[in-house]
């Protein structure tokens, strides 16, 4: 998306300005799309045996993640803690990634 802020009087005397910019200065935003997490629900039942009194629970399907989150959380999570350091700063704010 480009937009554009084109004076149409002078700040000075308040004169009607004409003309184009050749070369405009540019100030650019980059955001992320909001994020919509998907969460899956795995419902592990246990089941007793009256005869024995042995209660024997199910398991998680193969390949599920044993953690709360899956692989696209830690790997987005990894990647901003080594980009970005965890706590430091980002450039933008002051300092550089070496500092």
């Amino acid at each position: 998306m480009n937009f554009g802020s084109v004076p149409e009087r002078c700040a000075c005397c308040r004169a009607k300005l004409r003309g184009v910019d050749p070369d405009p200065e540019r100030h650019q935003v980059a955001d992320l799309p909001k994020i919509e997490p998907v969460v899956k629900e795995y419902r592990v039942h246990t089941l007793g045996f009256t005869r024995c009194g042995h209660a024997t629970r199910g398991e998680l399907p193969k390949g599920t993640p044993t953690g709360a989150f899956g692989p696209g959380v830690v790997a987005t999570v990894a990647e901003l803690v080594g980009v970005y350091g965890g706590a430091r700063p980002m450039p933008s704010e002051g300092r550089s990634h070496d500092g």
